[in-house]
């Protein structure tokens, strides 16, 4: 009966063991969704939006003295990638699959509203004049590749045949890393 009750005492201690051994391996996966959860639960395109409100918008070249506008919609178009943003984050491994072509996501998403805060205001016109000082927003989907966000702004000017795309890398906490912008005419 003493045998009995050892045994039992091991099978119990074996047991104990493996709970414990279970409970920290469920703690590490919980840690790890609840991490990817809050990295998920931040809108990068707002991310992006704000900053261009506060830090680029009547601060930087080539967008000083100027008025901005935006629906208030994302594009569901999804950013693409480019060069730039790669060369900047001096990330051998992100630069070799945007050379090899593995970052190359086309795609759509749902179109999702965005707050809009001042200076930017909430105008939808279609027309404009060539000699205005207005830039129009259009917002593209964030693009998650190799731990960053990629976002893309783009901002037509005049009468919209040309512009500037906005191009910023942002981490998995909301931070702009990185922002650089190039001329377009359509």
């Amino acid at each position: 009966n003493h045998q009995g009750l050892n045994i039992m005492s091991k099978k119990n201690h074996i047991l104990d063991i493996h709970m414990k051994r279970n409970i920290g391996i469920l703690f590490l996966l919980l840690a790890g969704v609840s991490a990817k959860l809050s990295a998920q639960e931040i809108a990068f395109e707002q991310r992006a939006l704000d900053y261009f409100a506060d830090s680029i918008l009547n601060k930087q070249y080539p967008f000083l003295q100027m008025e901005a506008h935006f629906s208030g919609a994302v594009d569901s178009a999804i950013t693409r990638i480019q060069p730039e943003q790669i060369v900047y984050t001096r990330d051998t491994a992100l630069f070799s699959a945007y050379m090899n072509g593995a970052l190359n996501k086309n795609g759509k998403q749902p179109p999702f509203l965005l707050r809009i805060k001042s200076p930017i205001k909430e105008k939808n016109q279609k027309k404009y004049k060539p000699g205005n000082n207005v830039v129009r927003l259009n917002i593209y989907q964030n693009h998650y590749a190799m731990g960053k966000n990629f976002m893309h702004i783009r901002g037509f000017i005049k009468d919209g045949n040309e512009g500037y795309d906005i191009y910023f890398t942002i981490d998995n906490e909301g931070n702009i890393i990185h922002w650089n912008y190039g001329h377009f005419s359509l």
